[in-house]
């Protein structure tokens, strides 16, 4: 987690990749990718990485017996309502 300009928290996922064979002489170069999710996407988010998890345990088989992870919910209309000024962007998983 950590803070915008404006004090707002979101949460960084970043993946590296090493993209040269180098030895012990050269510096390793790494590509980089970055997700960055804000509030407003949490849910979303964390909803269709729990779907995609529980695919992946149940088709290896790992998925645990009579005990499915809990999925937070979509948030309400209430709380989807845009502070005045404030601009949102929607992103769809």
């Amino acid at each position: 987690m950590k803070r915008d300009r404006r004090d707002e928290y979101y949460l960084s996922i970043t993946e590296s990749k090493r993209i040269n064979a180098s030895g012990e002489t050269e510096k390793p170069v790494f590509e980089k990718h970055k997700i960055f999710l804000y509030r407003e996407d949490l849910n979303k988010f964390f909803h269709a990485f729990r779907e995609a998890a529980d695919y992946a345990l149940e088709a290896s088989g790992d998925a645990p017996v009579g005990s499915p992870l809990p999925v937070p919910e979509e948030p309400h209309a209430d709380e989807a309502v845009a502070e005045a000024g404030k601009v949102e962007i929607d992103i769809e998983f």
